[in-house]
């Protein structure tokens, strides 16, 4: 017979490591996320400054501004996306696997998975990178001496 208060005791440990491992992941993430804001701050600063440098501070502050735009509208975008939910604690057999017939779906997926680049995001990604090199290439205008 099956000791059902020991079970439900085992998984009430198992809740309780779970809640705290979360907890503790959440508290560095937290921490990790003041020191990546803190970085990117200064990132913004030297890139301003370096800008500002060629374009004036007018142009600079467009860039900049384009940039953080299409970084912020990357990250909407991967939020929007509907999650993969994957079971718990289901068995192979109950997740549809077929076990030792050598016809898994994860040996099929893994050959007959799409290339990275047929992604749009890295298609859009790999645009934006050949125009600014192609806009980044304009030799500077020389001051004609008197």
């Amino acid at each position: 017979m099956l000791n059902f208060a020991a079970m439900r005791g085992r998984q009430l440990g198992k809740l309780k490591r779970r809640v705290r491992d979360t907890a503790v992941r959440g508290a560095l993430a937290a921490i990790g996320l003041v020191f990546v804001g803190l970085a990117m701050v200064f990132v913004l600063v030297a890139a301003h400054t370096w800008v500002s440098a060629r374009l004036g501070t007018i142009g600079s502050a467009v860039v900049l501004a384009a940039a953080l735009l299409i970084i912020g509208l990357v990250f909407l975008l991967l939020a929007s996306r509907p999650m993969r939910e994957e079971p718990l604690d289901a068995s192979p057999a109950e997740a549809g696997l077929n076990v030792g017939l050598g016809d898994s779906p994860l040996v099929q997926t893994s050959s007959s998975a799409a290339s990275p680049l047929q992604n749009p995001m890295v298609q859009a990604a790999g645009m934006g990178l050949i125009a600014g090199i192609l806009l980044g290439r304009r030799r500077p205008r020389r001051r004609r001496s008197k």
